[in-house]
C-alpha cells in the first residue's frame, strides 16, 4: 500500500524537477548577440 502512494510520488517530483530545470535552463541561455552592441537611437537614419 505505502508503494501506491510512494511511487506516484516520486514520479511526479522527478518529472517537475526535469521540467523546471528544462523551463529555468531555455531562459537563462545566452542570447545569439549582445544586445549592448547596438545602437539604441540612431539618429538621421530612417
Amino acid at each position: 500500500m505505502i508503494s501506491n502512494v510512494v511511487a506516484p510520488a516520486v514520479t511526479g517530483i522527478i518529472l517537475a524537477l526535469v521540467s523546471l530545470f528544462g523551463l529555468v535552463s531555455s531562459q537563462t541561455a545566452a542570447p545569439d548577440k549582445n544586445p549592448a552592441s547596438s545602437e539604441i537611437i540612431v539618429y538621421g537614419d530612417k
